[in-house]
């Protein structure tokens, strides 16, 4: 199991089904180092959202999965056409 998989199952118990595949699932690794987490997300709205009330649950996921607290950053899909 590769580390994004591991650190999607840890939050996956720690989260509701309904939550995990709305706001956990759509993230795609980017780039994980111990220094840097970079995610893909469909749209500037979810990193609002996300940031609001989902990153402190990421970030400790990510942390004990590297066993350190790199910087986590969002990157906007190259899909996304600006509408909601």
């Amino acid at each position: 199991m590769d580390l994004w998989s591991r650190i999607l199952e840890k939050l996956r118990s720690s989260v509701s089904e309904q939550k995990f595949t709305t706001w956990f699932r759509p993230i795609q690794p980017v780039e994980i180092s111990a220094d840097r987490v970079v995610l893909e997300v469909p749209n500037p709205f979810f990193v609002d959202w996300f940031e609001e009330h989902n990153l402190p649950l990421l970030r400790a996921a990510v942390s004990e999965a590297l066993g350190s607290i790199p910087e986590i950053r969002f990157v906007v899909a190259d899909g996304y056409d600006g509408r909601f």
